[in-house]
């Protein structure tokens, strides 16, 4: 989302960031790996939330993927520089950032967390690139302005795309992964048995806390329509995400941490139901 909210702000569309997180579907997201490495909140099938942020103005092209049969050639990178010369483009690496600037030599990236965390990428030669240097750069996509659909439209293909997550949530994780609301159960486990990366516990439960508090504040902010079950909603996944901040902190005992996480569970269980109801009102 950050390198989305980044476009909204560089096209002048200036997107809040809870639009951004709930009309594009995002906010209902959970996905986990057994291990919780920090990778739950990338690993997973983003085509849903590509369309709902199209549907917000920001149409995305993917212009290279590693896991395509497709070799980064001198071609692929010729068309990466034309579309970052013309338009905004980000790399899928350890972090998604977006490209800030074209030398003779390469990229400039923005940096996110600042220039001292090992996981961000300052720069990126063009010879680099195409010599496979660089370690964990997965794809590059571009990012262009075109005309939102109606706020009725995005509104309800976002709750549309939420409760798909719920329903359906074997359509989006990949191998290994758990996506929706039985990731919990994976994330209680890990906890259990006192064996997960700490850091990855960490990033999911700070991740998956501002999906919840962003879907807590669109209902307080942009609710739709004004009834019981977004003031239940606002209510509960207000408390969810308090939930899963409090389990972020790395001091904590892995008991206080499963509570936190169960908490959110419980709290999380009546999401859907709710959700459908104020769609059903649309």
């Amino acid at each position: 989302m950050g390198v989305y909210g980044g476009a909204s702000t560089y096209y002048g569309v200036e997107l809040p960031s809870e639009r951004l997180f709930v009309e594009s579907g995002y906010a209902a997201a959970l996905n986990l790996h057994p291990t919780l490495c920090p990778s739950g909140p990338y690993c997973w099938k983003h085509d849903s939330i590509i369309q709902g942020l199209a549907n917000l103005g920001l149409q995305s092209t993917l212009l290279y993927s590693k896991f395509s049969c497709q070799l980064f050639s001198s071609n692929v990178l010729t068309q990466i520089q034309e579309a970052a010369s013309s338009s905004l483009v980000y790399v899928m690496a350890m972090e998604f950032q977006l490209v800030d600037e074209i030398s003779e030599d390469g990229f400039t990236f923005t940096l996110p967390w600042g220039p001292e965390v090992p996981v961000c990428l300052k720069t990126a030669t063009f010879e680099d690139l195409l010599n496979n240097r660089i370690e964990n750069v997965f794809g590059w996509v571009q990012i262009e302005k075109i005309t939102p659909k109606s706020t009725e439209e995005c509104i309800r293909t976002g709750l549309a795309n939420a409760l798909d997550m719920y329903q359906n949530p074997k359509h989006y994780p990949y191998k290994g992964y758990t996506f929706g609301l039985a990731a919990y159960d994976v994330w209680m486990e890990a906890l259990t048995k006192g064996e997960y990366d700490r850091h990855g516990h960490w990033w999911n439960a700070m991740v998956w806390s501002e999906c919840r508090s962003q879907f807590a504040n669109y209902f307080r902010q942009f609710a739709p329509i004004e009834c019981t079950e977004t003031d239940q909603l606002i209510d509960l996944l207000g408390r969810a995400a308090s939930h899963l901040a409090t389990s972020a902190n790395k001091d904590l005992t892995d008991a206080v941490k499963l509570q936190n996480v169960c908490e959110a569970q419980q709290l999380e269980q009546s999401i859907p139901e709710l959700v459908q109801k104020v769609f059903n009102r649309l």
